[in-house]
């Protein structure tokens, strides 16, 4: 299953904080999940674990990314 894009095609806000933070091996580090959970995450579109999303949106926001919200992150955009 292929990763959930915006709705203008390009990478979704999940996809950008992932990317802002180092890719998927950094986030899972900073999330304390396994790779493959951060790649879950890429194909729902969406974190379903409320700690794990607050964790990711603080690191990609001091990792200089703007205009993202929690509820970007957990499905509720």
């Amino acid at each position: 299953m292929a990763a959930k894009r915006a709705e203008n095609g390009g990478p979704s806000k999940l996809e950008q904080a992932i990317d802002a933070v180092g890719g998927p091996t950094k986030a899972s580090h900073l999330c304390d999940v396994s790779v493959n959970t951060v790649y879950r995450w890429k194909e729902l579109g969406f974190i379903s674990d409320g700690k794990q999303a607050v964790l990711l949106a603080r690191a990609a926001k001091d990792a200089g990314m703007r205009g993202l919200a929690i509820e970007d992150l957990v499905g509720l955009e």
